[in-house]
């Protein structure tokens, strides 16, 4: 007989990978799910509009003074900035995971440096999903969590698919955990 050997991964339901190092002793993950892929969007949409808006005011402004400016320049400039800003937020997407336990959610973020939000179910009250136009259109939604106890840190989880559904989970645990 070998000698056991701590996981170093748990599987949870949906095949999302959850490092064992995240939970204690009797943790059992209910469930586990990283943001929509339209989380690079969503994060980088206001860039996304800024850089059309200032191309199309320096492609106006280059109709109206010939030769002063430069549209094609600043188009250039505002793609690059939208490039660079579509990669951070690619790299925040893949570092992210949200984690709903048997005695907490859980936040998991940051591609260089590990950050884990948490919050216990015992101080939170209810989990409120919130859909805007643009969460609408995609198809996703974000989650909050009211906390009993304003010291509590809050775990928000931004962008999921299927935000009722992973809503009325989360409240259930939470009405578990009472």
């Amino acid at each position: 007989m070998s000698p056991s050997v701590e996981p170093t991964t748990v599987t949870a339901p949906g095949l999302t990978v959850v490092p064992a190092r995240l939970l204690d002793g009797g943790e059992v993950v209910l469930l586990a799910v990283k943001p929509s892929g339209c989380f690079c969007l969503l994060t980088s949409l206001p860039v996304l509009v800024t850089a059309v808006a200032f191309t199309a005011v320096a492609y106006l402004a280059g109709q109206m003074w010939s030769g002063r400016l430069q549209p094609g320049a600043i188009a250039l400039f505002w793609a690059g900035v939208s490039i660079v800003r579509l990669i951070v937020a690619y790299l925040q997407w893949v570092a992210r995971l949200y984690v709903l336990t048997n005695r907490r959610v859980l936040r998991v973020s940051g591609a260089f440096r590990e950050m884990v939000h948490q919050c216990p179910l015992r101080h939170l009250v209810r989990a409120a999903a919130s859909i805007s136009p643009a969460e609408r259109l995609l198809g996703v939604g974000s989650l909050s969590f009211e906390s009993s106890d304003p010291a509590a840190r809050q775990a928000h989880w931004a962008h999921v698919n299927y935000p009722a559904e992973v809503q009325q989970v989360v409240n259930e645990a939470i009405a578990r955990a009472r």
